[in-house]
């Protein structure tokens, strides 16, 4: 969990998700960048995550992707509003590493 905070190293094109899913509340995450990595972190919160070493997607990296597109000053701000809005809804024992994390600019 506390590595998943410091990096997404999840690729969205594999991901499965049990049924809880449902019960999340998106809201807090509608005005975000990106939905994908705090999405990774509340699931990891209902239980495990597992790995499947077989190949299951290929994620082509190419200039015009929203993501990869943007500059780099918007990604680390991106980051950081993600950052926020997790430090307001991880349980307590979490907040820690969110601040870690974030380079302590959550406040």
């Amino acid at each position: 969990m506390e590595d998943l905070i410091e990096k997404n190293q999840i690729a969205t094109a594999s991901v499965m998700y049990r049924n809880f899913v449902r019960e999340i509340d998106f809201a807090p995450f509608m005005a975000l960048s990106m939905g994908d990595w705090p999405l990774h972190i509340l699931a990891s919160l209902r239980g495990p995550i597992g790995f499947c070493p077989e190949v299951m997607a290929v994620y082509r990296l190419h200039k015009d992707g929203v993501w990869t597109a943007a500059s780099e000053a918007s990604k680390l701000e991106a980051e950081v509003r993600m950052y926020r809005v997790l430090r307001n809804i991880l349980p307590d024992n979490l907040k820690a590493h969110v601040l870690a994390a974030s380079g302590g600019t959550t406040g």
